[in-house]
């Protein structure tokens, strides 16, 4: 692991201003509770949001599958990680949202529910990641006390899901997903669908199967559609075209959805405000995050980018090491370079007070100079992945925009 002070030559930032890489690949949650009501962003102190890995285990070996690093130490001891949260809760660091995920929760439901009761009250809203696989209603009763909702993964119509997870995952994550929004088993349920090549061009059919067999109430369930995060060589990023082409169907579909922009695909920003007739004026702000959207014919393009606060997401990975966003997890090999503390010798006090102080590695260099500022869309995309730009290549500029012609 680096410290800050390795980094010789690079001025320290005093103030950190926002930027988009603590979003970055975000794995919080699909955003349910978000209530974009004001038209101005609100005044309000950092926002730390934190994402707790469970575990290495899933039944499942799915091909968008963003887990690509490998663990550099020993996955943490029940005890370890349980005492760090403690300390933290009684610490008072003030959380926005927990996020309990992994490669699947669920497959570990013993030490999932230990660590979720001690989590539980800490943050604002706890949410738990889950492909619903073993989602039972018996299990679903057990986890729910200390969740406000589920985030569950759904790739498409049953044969592209299906194709994508295994034989039969379809059918089983959609009885465990009926069962849990008829039964109340959570205050809200979120589906996301992540799209990439293989894919992208059954939304609408996806969409239809939703509305015509739950036809979910907005204030119940929420549907986000995610796009494929993956370095700029990945073939199963998907272009700008086909981005438009979704956007097309969900400009016509009447079941609304959250649509986020990942950092990844920010230099798309302003092409698609222009291309739909967007506009930055328009932002709407949730009070409680600072996280901003755009409305679009009733959907909402959230744009992480433009959050209103010094907002930053941490990942805790199993074997102890804590990371900004999850870029970390689709970079093969050891990441532990990457990392900005260790739970074994940091409290969550401290990672706090580095991160927005700007003391951290590497939120020091993002305040660089990205070289594009000048330029017209540099106000709609603030720099784009700046934190996927340091992972891939040691620089704080956006690997994916065609501008900074950084793209293989």
């Amino acid at each position: 692991m680096i410290e800050s002070d390795e980094l010789g030559g690079v001025e320290k930032v005093n103030s950190w201003k926002p930027m988009p890489h603590g979003f970055s690949k975000l794995l919080v949650g699909s955003f349910v509770y978000l209530n974009e009501s004001l038209s101005i962003p609100p005044q309000s102190e950092n926002k730390l949001y934190l994402s707790v890995e469970i575990n290495e285990k899933c039944p499942l070996t799915c091909k968008h599958c963003m887990y690509k690093r490998e663990l550099t130490a020993e996955l943490l001891e029940r005890a370890e990680i349980i005492s760090w949260l403690q300390e933290g809760r009684k610490d008072l660091v003030p959380i926005v949202w927990t996020s309990l995920n992994s490669k699947e929760p669920l497959a570990t439901t013993e030490l999932l529910l230990d660590i979720a009761e001690t989590t539980h009250g800490h943050s604002d809203k706890q949410i738990i990641m889950t492909n619903a696989l073993l989602l039972s209603p018996e299990i679903a009763d057990q986890i729910s006390p200390f969740f406000d909702y589920v985030d569950i993964s759904l790739d498409g119509p049953p044969e592209i899901h299906d194709s994508i997870r295994g034989p039969g995952a379809f059918d089983r994550t959609w009885k465990n997903l009926k069962s849990a929004f008829y039964n109340d088993s959570f205050e809200k349920i979120g589906i996301i669908t992540t799209l990439h090549i293989r894919n992208y061009d059954c939304l609408s059919r996806f969409l239809d199967l939703i509305k015509a067999e739950l036809d979910p109430p907005r204030d119940r369930l929420e549907v986000t559609v995610n796009l494929y995060v993956g370095w700029p060589d990945d073939p199963m990023r998907l272009n700008q075209d086909q981005v438009f082409e979704l956007l097309r169907v969900l400009e016509r579909h009447p079941l609304k959805t959250r649509f986020p922009l990942p950092a990844s695909y920010t230099h798309m920003t302003a092409n698609i405000f222009k291309e739909f007739g967007l506009c930055l004026a328009d932002l709407m702000y949730d009070e409680a995050t600072g996280i901003p959207s755009v409305d679009f014919n009733g959907h909402k393009i959230v744009l992480f980018n433009h959050v209103a606060h010094n907002s930053c997401m941490l990942r805790v990975s199993v074997d102890g090491f804590i990371y900004f966003g999850c870029v970390h997890l689709m970079t093969p090999g050891k990441v532990d370079r990457f990392a900005i503390v260790d739970v074994r010798r940091d409290s969550l006090a401290e990672v706090a007070k580095r991160v927005f102080s700007g003391e951290a590695f590497p939120n020091r260099l993002f305040a660089s100079d990205t070289g594009c500022e000048s330029r017209e869309c540099y106000k709609y995309c603030l720099g784009g992945d700046r934190l996927g730009g340091y992972y891939l290549e040691g620089k704080a500029r956006d690997p994916y925009c065609p501008i900074l012609n950084l793209t293989s």
